[in-house]
Parts: structure tokens; sequence; C-alpha cells
């Protein structure tokens, strides 16, 4: 006999939203990230430092961007499951 199972969709749904839920984890060290590269350029007298701030911040900014996009591209994906509406795109 076969064990009991979730639906597909369901199991799905559960592992889209542990991902939203450790991507709002990696959003929050990141911008404590992002705050702490702004600090070393606001506030640092050594343009070495500032410089690393700088570069630091940058590199935040897109891992922020890029960590974004794939949380509104979940949150796109629960939203058409509890509508009911089929993925188009797999």
């Amino acid at each position: 006999m076969l064990p009991n199972r979730e639906p597909a969709a369901k199991l799905d749904r559960a592992a889209l939203e542990d991902e939203l839920r450790t991507l709002a984890c990696a959003k929050q060290l990141l911008s404590e990230e992002l705050r702490f590269a702004q600090a070393q350029q606001r506030f640092s007298s050594d343009p070495e430092t500032s410089t690393k701030g700088r570069q630091a911040e940058a590199n935040a900014v897109v891992a922020l961007d890029r960590l974004m996009t794939r949380a509104r591209a979940i949150e796109g994906k629960l939203d058409l499951m509890r509508r009911g509406v089929p993925n188009p795109i797999g």
C-alpha cells in the first residue's frame, strides 16, 4: 500500500512559502549589510574604508535586487495558486 501523500500543489506551495520565509531572513541580513556599508562611507575619515563601503554598498544593492525579484516571482506564483490559475511557466 502506498503512503498517503499530499497533492503536488500543496507540496509546491509549502516549498514556495518556505523559500519566501528564507528570502525574508536574507533580506534582513542584506539590509543590515547595506546600512553598515552606508555608515562606513558616511562616517569614516579613512578614504580606503570609505571606498570599501561604497563597494560593499554596490554589492548589497545588487544582491538585494536579485532577492526582491525572486521574492516577487514567488509571491506571484503563490497568488496564482490561491486563485486556482495554472502556472503558465512551470
